[in-house]
């Protein structure tokens, strides 16, 4: 009963890690990414695996850094601003 009521977790696209992506493919490490963005490894690496968002600032400085896409690096991200109507700090 139970598992019929709801889906299975293979269900569910995964959203892509673009932040480890783009590093891996600008060959940097994620301790050469933080210092020259003026943050430390272990928060470089709560951002790619995911467990937090980085502020408006950080998210442009990373998107700045990258020259890439602010909504195209934090897909869930812009998925809650188009899901609620707003394009102000989420």
């Amino acid at each position: 009963m139970f598992k019929r009521r709801f889906q299975s977790r293979s269900s569910f696209e995964p959203i892509p890690n673009r932040l480890s992506e783009l590093r891996i493919k600008s060959q940097k490490t994620q301790k050469e990414v933080a210092e020259e963005i003026g943050l430390s490894r272990g928060v470089y690496a709560m951002f790619e695996a995911e467990y937090c968002i980085p502020n408006a600032a950080l998210r442009q400085k990373l998107s700045d850094y990258y020259s890439d896409d602010e909504d195209a690096m934090f897909p869930l991200l812009a998925a809650v601003k188009a899901a609620s109507g707003r394009d102000d700090e989420v």
